[in-house]
C-alpha cells in the first residue's frame, strides 16, 4: 500500500527529537528499530527521510555506520544480549503493517538481515566445529570457517563416522539418541535468552500475520529458495550462500511450532518443500513432519495436513542420524501417538520396527527403552555409567548434567517405592512395537521367535533394549519380568554382553547393589549431623 500524501507531508515538517536520534542503551535499541515500534508512521517516515539526506553526504566511516543505524536496514546483531533485529521484523512483531509497507517501499531487505549475518550464526551448527569456535562470540562465516577444516573432513550431511561414534562412547558422554551431544540451541542459551536468528517471514508465519506473509512471498527479493526443494549432501557455501540456505529453521518450520496451521496450508500451496531440512544444521534437522512429533504437546493438526501432502516422504531420514519418524515417535512414550502415526507410515508395526534402525543400529524398541535423560540413569554404579551413553529426550536446549554433579551425594534421587507414571505407557509402547496379533499358531511362533530377535537386537554400544531398562534408578521391572518370560529372551537378559562386557542382568544387579549401598551411605551420613 503506498504512503498517504498526509503522512508524507506530516514527515515533512516533523523536527526528529533527541529521543528519536539516540543511541539507545543497548545493540537491539537503536533509532532504526524503535522508529517501528512507533504507531505513528510519521516518525518512521522523518527518519528514513533523514538518512536519505545524509546518505547523500560523504561521511567518514564512523559517522556513516551510524547513518546506516537510521535507515531501513539498520539491523543489529547483540552478542551478549542474544537477539538479532531489524527494522523490519520490529515492525512485523509490533503487528503494525503500515509501518512493514514504509519499510519495503525504503528498500528494507525482505530477508531481515544481509546473508553474512545468516552464514555467522550458522557456524555454530558446523559439525566438526573446532572448540575455539566458542558459541557465544561473534564467528567468521560459515564458508570462512568450513574452509579451515581439515580437507579429509567428511561432508556434513554424510552419516556418522566410526570416529564420531567411538567419541561417544567415551565414559561421561551422553548424547540424545538423535543428535549430538552438544546441542548448539543449549550452549547457546543464558538463562532466559535464546539465541536464535530468523527472518522477516518466519516472524509474520510465527504470530499468523497472513497479509504480510503474502506481502513477503510475493516480494521480488524475498529469498526462499532454499525452502522450494530438499537438498541431500555437501552443502556448498560457493554456490547456496544466501538466507534461505543458511538459516537454521524454515517457514514451514515456524507454522508447525507456532501451530499456525492456515499458515501451514497457505506456504505447501506457494510450493514450499515439505520434507525441507535446515540443511545449515545437519546434526539437528528435523523435517516439518518429525517437528510435529518432537513438539510438547505434539501438532497432529499440523501431522496430518503434512502428512495428506502428495510429496511428503513418509520414509525420510534426518541426515547424519538417519533417525525415522518412528524412533521419534517411540521416544515420546505415548502409544495413542504411536498408533496415530503407525495409521500413516507403510506397512505393519512387525515389519517396520526391525528395520528401522539408526545409524547407531538402534530400533524404535531401543528409544522406547532408553532413559529420558541422565539423571534417570543409575550413576551409582560405575558398570551403568559405562554402558549408558544415549537418552531420548527429543529437547533442542537440554544439556548433560556434569558427572560429578550427578553421582554427588546431595544430587542422588533414590527410586519411589510408587512405580513412575511412564512405566504402563512404556510397557503399551513395547508391546504395540512388538505386537503379535496372529491367530494361526504356525505364524503366531514365527512372531514369537521375531519378538525375541528384536529384543536381543544390539546397538553399535552391545546393548539390547534390556540393557537399557536395566540401568535406569527406577526400572520397569513389570515390562522386564514380562518381556523374560518370552521364548529365548532370558538368554538374553543373562548372555547378552555389551561393548564393556557387561549382561543385562548384571547392570541390573549392580545398579541395585550401588543404590543401595549409596543410600545406606547417605543415611548414615544424615544420621551422624544429628
Amino acid at each position: 500500500m503506498p504512503i498517504s500524501q498526509t503522512i508524507i507531508d506530516a514527515a515533512g515538517q516533523y523536527v526528529l527529537t533527541r529521543a528519536d536520534l539516540s543511541p539507545g542503551n543497548g545493540f537491539s535499541d537503536t533509532p532504526a528499530i524503535r522508529a517501528p515500534l512507533n504507531p505513528d508512521p510519521v516518525v518512521l517516515v522523518a527518519l528514513i527521510n533523514r538518512w536519505r539526506q545524509e546518505r547523500r553526504k560523504e561521511l567518514k566511516r564512523a559517522k556513516a555506520h551510524f547513518v546506516d543505524r537510521l535507515g531501513p536496514n539498520g539491523w543489529q546483531m547483540a552478542p551478549m544480549e542474544g537477539s538479532y533485529n531489524c527494522p523490519l521484523q520490529a515492525a512485523i512483531n509490533a503487528g503494525l503493517k503500515q509501518n512493514v509497507d514504509i519499510l519495503l517501499q525504503a528498500g528494507a531487505n525482505p530477508s531481515g538481515f544481509p546473508d553474512h549475518v545468516f552464514s555467522e550464526h550458522a557456524t555454530r551448527f558446523i559439525r566438526f566445529r573446532l572448540p575455539k569456535w566458542y558459541n557465544y562470540n561473534i564467528c567468521d562465516t560459515w564458508e570462512k570457517l568450513l574452509s579451515q577444516l581439515p580437507p579429509e573432513t567428511p561432508a556434513q550431511l554424510s552419516a556418522l563416522t566410526i570416529q564420531e561414534i567411538d567419541a561417544r562412547k567415551q565414559e561421561g558422554c551422553i548424547s540424545p539418541f538423535w543428535t549430538e551431544q552438544n546441542l548448539p540451541y543449549a550452549t547457546m542459551r543464558w538463562e532466559w535468552i535464546i539465541w536464535e536468528l530468523v527472518t522477516p517471514l518466519e516472524s509474520a508465519v510465527r504470530i499468523g500475520d497472513e497479509e504480510t506473509v503474502d506481502k513477503l512471498l510475493n516480494h521480488p527479493h524475498c529469498d526462499i529458495d532454499g525452502w522450494l526443494t530438499s537438498r541431500t549432501g555437501k552443502l556448498d557455501p560457493t554456490k547456496e550462500n544466501t538466507a534461505s540456505y543458511l538459516s537454521t529453521s524454515t517457514p514451514l518450520h515456524s507454522a508447525v511450532s507456532y501451530r499456525q496451521t492456515r499458515l501451514l496450508g497457505r506456504l505447501l500451496g506457494a510450493q514450499f518443500d515439505p520434507n525441507v531440512l535446515p540443511a545449515a544444521t545437519p546434526c539437528s534437522a528435523l523435517t516439518p513432519l518429525m517437528l510435529s512429533i518432537v513438539m510438547e504437546p505434539p501438532n497432529l493438526e499440523a501431522f496430518d495436513i503434512l502428512v495428506a501432502h502428495r510429496l511428503t516422504d513418509l520414509q525420510l531420514r534426518t541426515p547424519v542420524f538417519n533417525v525415522h519418524l518412528l524412533h521419534f515417535a517411540a521416544a515420546k512414550l505415548d502409544v495413542s501417538l504411536l498408533r496415530h502415526i503407525l495409521e500413516h507410515t507403510p506397512g505393519s508395526p512387525k515389519m517396520l520396527v526391525g528395520l528401522l534402525q539408526t545409524v547407531q543400529w538402534q530400533t524404535p524398541l531401543h528409544v522406547a527403552c532408553l532413559p529420558l535423560n541422565d539423571s534417570q540413569i543409575n550413576c551409582c554404579s560405575t558398570a551403568i555409567w559405562q554402558s549408558i551413553h544415549d537418552v531420548r529426550t527429543t529437547d533442542h536446549f537440554w544439556r548433560p548434567a556434569a558427572r560429578t554433579r550427578l553421582r554427588a551425594m546431595d544430587n542422588i534421587d533414590f527410586p519411589d517405592p510408587d512405580p513412575p507414571k511412564y512405566f504402563d505407557e512404556q510397557i503399551a509402547v513395547v508391546e504395540l512395537l512388538l505386537d503379535v496379533s496372529s491367530n494361526n499358531s504356525h505364524q503366531q511362533q514365527q512372531e514369537l521367535e521375531r519378538k525375541a530377535h528384536e529384543i536381543a537386537a544390539q546397538d553399535v554400544h552391545g546393548n539390547t533394549l534390556l540393557h537399557y531398562l536395566a540401568g535406569q534408578r527406577a526400572v520397569n521391572e513389570k515390562l522386564i519380568n514380562s518381556l523374560r518370560k518370552l521364548p529365548s529372551v532370558e538368554i538374553t537378559w543373562k548372555t547378552c554382553q555389551n561393548y564393556w562386557g557387561f549382561t543385562p542382568e548384571f547392570l541390573w544387579e549392580d545398579g541395585k547393589r550401588a543404590l543401595a549401598e549409596k543410600e545406606r551411605e547417605y543415611m548414615s551420613m544424615e544420621a551422624s549431623e544429628f
